[in-house]
């Protein structure tokens, strides 16, 4: 009884705003981890909690944000309980979406193509969202290894990609959906400045496919710069499926604002040669990393 008013005191949780790009990332837990995680005394009859849910986070890479945020975060900077709710409803919307597009094979046409004709993307527009993009190809690798690597460990994605050159994941709110923000590149030879975007971004298996789904969202946080131009994702994913033991079919998805003053036939070019980069930066990246994958090693372990 002595100890209530001070659990009370701790548990409480603060309002105040987080800076951009502090020390700390945001995180919201569910009630169950808040306990085992914030808890403002040891406790040996919540240890073996404590510990259980330390083991769940520790498939994220040691020195990522992710893990830095899971168990160095102060609880005061844990968000409501109803923006989760927000955030997931946007994902399950942003799902729904996805795959109602993915499985949509009705009067898509041929937008570009990749030199050796690998790589295609297609367009359709919707009159919900406006045009989409979409790119399919093989890539090398088993499944989880890319999923892994395109979702857990995105915030190495600026070390293959070219089109990026920022990516953080702002707050973890479960193992499947996270706030990203990230930085682009210019494109089109400068004419596209750089934009950055916000995104609830979730993953999902629908079968034995992987969604990775991203969409624009709210997040005061982050609220956009003076200096650059805030885009927009509309849904937005990558798809992976397993295509043999040793490659992937990968759907590329892409939905996007750039927002600003810009001829929309320099948007379609610019936004098609995104996707066949991507799909060339992320297939060279796997190959090299092949041999070393094969030997016994993860992505995480090649990452540096």
């Amino acid at each position: 009884s002595d100890r209530r008013p001070l659990l009370a005191s701790n548990s409480s949780r603060s309002t105040s705003p987080i800076p951009p790009f502090s020390n700390y990332h945001s995180i919201t837990l569910t009630n169950e981890h808040r306990q085992s995680f914030y808890s403002p005394v040891p406790s040996i009859e919540g240890s073996d909690t404590e510990e259980t849910n330390v083991s769940a986070f520790r498939n994220f890479r040691s020195d990522s944000n992710v893990s830095q945020s899971l168990l160095c975060t102060p609880a005061s900077v844990i968000e409501d309980d109803d923006n989760d709710q927000d955030y997931e409803k946007q994902a399950d919307e942003v799902i729904e979406n996805i795959w109602r597009i993915f499985k949509d094979n009705d009067s898509w046409l041929q937008e570009a193509i990749s030199s050796n004709g690998l790589d295609i993307v297609l367009a359709k527009n919707f009159p919900k969202w406006g045009k989409i993009f979409r790119l399919t190809c093989i890539i090398p690798g088993c499944r989880d290894d890319v999923v892994e690597l395109l979702f857990e460990r995105q915030e190495d994605m600026s070390k293959w990609s070219p089109t990026v050159n920022d990516c953080r994941i702002l707050e973890v709110i479960h193992h499947d959906l996270y706030i990203t923000y990230q930085l682009t590149n210019e494109q089109a030879q400068g004419i596209i400045a750089k934009r950055d975007f916000v995104n609830v971004n979730t993953r999902r298996f629908i079968d034995d496919v992987a969604i990775l789904a991203a969409q624009a969202c709210a997040y005061p946080q982050m609220p956009p710069k003076d200096n650059c131009v805030r885009g927009e994702n509309g849904p937005t994913a990558y798809i992976v499926e397993k295509h043999d033991d040793t490659s992937c079919k990968f759907t590329m998805i892409l939905n996007v604002d750039l927002k600003g003053w810009l001829p929309q036939y320099l948007i379609n070019s610019s936004l098609a040669n995104v996707q066949l980069t991507i799909a060339e930066s992320l297939r060279n990246y796997l190959l090299k990393t092949n041999d070393i994958s094969s030997s016994g090693s993860s992505i995480s372990d090649i990452i540096t």
